[in-house]
């Protein structure tokens, strides 16, 4: 069998062994340690940050700082979280475990990313019924932000309402709208660290606070909150949420390189483009004035959305991917058809959910770094041979 091409596999930058011996050097194998610290500064400096402020909380996953930033949000039973309706369940899934009523805003059929008049009908909706929307969870979706007219309108939503912003820049670090890098645009912000993205711990996130004293309370609640005295007394219920020391080494060896693996997914983009032109595909749109990590390549089959055709295409070229050993994966299914969350409210477009309609046609390329230019025409070749 050909060799595995895989969807976006880690890249390793080589001093990863170097970094994790310091790392064991200093003896630090629990979740605390100077590795640990100066991985949160290196995180600071590259979401232009000052290290000295502190904001920035390592801990063992992305979904662990949805958590956080929602329990530092207050949320609670009783209130409303809206989220991106085209994500990962991760976006979503810490509003359950506090028993708030998940709600799902659709994608724009300009961006794929949270649709500003969803979430003011959102708004809406839920001040008429009496159910406050306590949180919005905004996605950028595989890499490329929302565009900065779009973000400043849901900021003033937010404003408005009094709801706190959660920023899901899970799958965005390095990206920026307006300039400014994804990850400090909200109250909160997520990064993820998981072994696909372009920056690795093998597994781990980050919560971006507003201040330092935020960002304490944040670290106290992922370290099991325990009270400041000589025995173990807590007074709150607390995670254990740390990152661990060592896999912060893997991360510090890894973003040095971010700039080069965002190059590199770029031009994996570009070959696919030149590749498959001419052929019923097109590709993820582009955010105006916002520049994106290109983390995923993503394209969506047929003649425009509601193509009834798309759907057969897109499963066609997946399955031959399959059978040539590449993994290709479908665009996200969205939250208000999966069925754990069949009855939460959904805010679509009237004119149809554009989410449903990319999930019908859209498929996820392989898009790693690591690929080489006769890896992507392999790629390419088969998906021109199943539309015929």
């Amino acid at each position: 069998m050909t060799q595995r091409i895989f969807l976006s596999p880690p890249h390793l930058s080589g001093d990863e062994l170097d970094s994790l011996r310091d790392a064991l050097g200093t003896r630090y194998l629990a979740p605390a340690g100077p590795t640990l610290a100066a991985f949160e500064d290196d995180v600071s400096t590259i979401l232009g940050l000052d290290p000295e402020e502190r904001r920035v909380v390592a801990l063992n996953s992305g979904t662990a700082a949805i958590h956080l930033a929602l329990v530092l949000a207050g949320v609670g039973p009783g209130d409303t979280v809206l989220c991106s309706d085209l994500t990962f369940i991760a976006s979503i899934a810490p509003a359950a475990y506090l028993g708030a009523t998940p709600a799902f805003a659709d994608a724009h059929p300009d961006t794929w990313n949270m649709d500003p008049a969803r979430v003011r009908e959102a708004f809406e909706t839920s001040r008429a019924a009496g159910i406050p929307v306590r949180a919005v969870v905004l996605v950028h979706l595989y890499g490329r932000p929302l565009p900065p007219g779009h973000l400043a309108e849901i900021q003033a939503l937010c404003r408005e309402h009094g709801a706190v912003l959660v920023e899901d820049a899970a799958e965005s670090l390095g990206a920026t709208t307006g300039g400014t890098p994804t990850g400090i645009l909200g109250d909160f912000g997520i990064l993820s660290f998981n072994g696909n993205k372009i920056v690795t711990c093998s597994g781990g996130g980050a919560l971006v606070c507003p201040d330092a004293k935020t960002a304490k309370h944040a670290l106290s609640l992922a370290t099991m909150a325990k009270d400041p005295a000589p025995h173990y007394q807590h007074s709150a219920i607390g995670y254990s949420y740390r990152m661990p020391n060592v896999l912060a080494a893997i991360g510090r060896s890894q973003l040095p390189h971010l700039q080069e693996r965002m190059a590199q997914r770029k031009a994996v983009r570009d070959r696919y483009m030149q590749q498959l032109d001419g052929l019923p595909v097109a590709f993820m749109p582009e955010p105006e004035n916002a520049a994106p990590n290109w983390w995923l390549t993503c394209v969506t089959f047929g003649h425009g959305p509601g193509d009834a055709h798309g759907h057969e295409m897109c499963e066609t070229v997946r399955q031959a991917l399959d059978a040539e050993n590449i993994e290709a994966r479908p665009v996200w299914k969205p939250m208000h058809m999966q069925p754990v969350f069949k009855d939460a409210a959904a805010f679509l477009n009237p004119e149809g959910c554009v989410g449903a309609d990319l999930f019908a046609r859209g498929l996820c390329l392989p898009s790693g770094s690591t690929l080489s230019e006769n890896d992507v025409d392999r790629v390419a070749s088969v998906v021109r041979m199943a539309l015929g």
